[in-house]
């Protein structure tokens, strides 16, 4: 018998709110960046062109522009808000140096030859740090009872619909027999309750405040991940931070930087909580009322290979994936994995 997934009931007031998921595609808009490039001992700062998606998984980003953090480790970040992710991971090594990503998003482009590698992570999710969970109308308890049902996902490749298949696959039932269809964020609770579709793999904050529906307390990417280790990992990053291979090799002190002006930004965030929310909400756009009830992230600024072998696992056996992924050692920058 599968695992059992465990719901329980959500009530309050529902709040609509801008998309923040990291597959929606709108353009890009330049904004951020400090004119003064040089550093505090009065040497040139190391430029560097970011883009970035601004989201709950990406709030470091922000706080260390804020709160000087870059400019600190002698960087000049030159920032790029983005909701097209894999549109900005695309232009690496031409208009950007570094751009968020999702895991599942360079390891498909690495597979098709991209040559790219992780230079920093970024939002980590466990059982205690949710971001991606199953809404229905009545509660699920296994993830196999989805088959022969309607499943709204973000979008139809990626971490999100990979990890529900995976799911569904180790308790016994058969991916192919659901019926997934890519949905707006924040229509999936709507759609759940009109009938549209029987679930929805939401993510936050759409899925805070719900009434009269089920809401899964597992994260759906770190259930995947724990299924396909057999436990021996419960925690996974769902955003990261990549590059190119090229840059990374020539530029190891900036990365080194970048890394280190992170690891203070979630050292700050995780000091001054409620100073945090203020900025997540000026961030992302959110009422504060919204991000107050969200559930708390977690962050790192390092990433090592471990963390994507159960990605390219799982991808790879539920067919999102190809064979010719390149192996998870080859797409770490060197000194990723080291903490600042």
């Amino acid at each position: 018998m599968g695992r059992g997934l465990r719901l329980r009931s959500r009530r309050g007031a529902y709040a609509a709110a801008m998309i923040v998921g990291a597959l929606l595609t709108t353009g890009l808009a330049a904004c951020g960046g400090d004119d003064d490039s040089s550093g505090d001992d009065g040497s040139s700062a190391e430029e560097i062109r970011l883009a970035v998606i601004p989201a709950f998984g990406s709030l470091p980003i922000h706080v260390a522009d804020v709160q000087g953090f870059f400019e600190d480790a002698g960087l000049d970040v030159q920032t790029t808000e983005t909701q097209d992710v894999p549109g900005a991971v695309a232009a690496l090594g031409k208009q950007f140096d570094i751009a968020l990503a999702a895991p599942p998003i360079m390891l498909a482009a690495n597979a098709q030859g991209a040559n790219l590698q992780g230079i920093s992570g970024m939002q980590v999710v466990d059982q205690q740090h949710l971001n991606s969970v199953l809404v229905s109308k009545e509660p699920v308890n296994s993830f196999a009872d989805l088959e022969e049902k309607s499943v709204g996902v973000i979008a139809l490749s990626g971490g999100s619909i990979q990890s529900t298949q995976y799911l569904i696959q180790s308790e016994g039932g058969d991916p192919d027999k659901v019926n997934f269809s890519a949905v707006p964020l924040p229509t999936m609770a709507d759609q759940v309750e009109a009938g549209r579709i029987d679930a929805a793999v939401s993510a936050v904050p759409f899925f805070t405040g719900l009434e009269g529906l089920a809401l899964g307390d597992q994260d759906v990417s770190a259930a995947a991940v724990e299924a396909v280790t057999d436990g021996a990992q419960t925690s996974t990053q769902t955003a990261m931070m990549a590059t190119t291979k090229d840059w990374a090799a020539e530029n190891p002190e900036a990365g080194e930087k970048f890394r280190k002006a992170l690891a203070d930004s979630i050292a700050w965030i995780e000091d001054n909580p409620a100073e945090a929310q203020t900025l997540a909400s000026e961030w992302t756009g959110l009422d504060l009322a919204v991000v107050e009830a969200s559930p708390e992230p977690a962050y790192s600024a390092t990433i090592d290979a471990e963390t994507l072998e159960p990605l390219i696992q799982i991808g790879q056996e539920v067919g999102g994936l190809p064979p010719s992924v390149p192996p998870a050692s080859e797409q770490v920058a060197p000194g990723a994995d080291q903490e600042p």
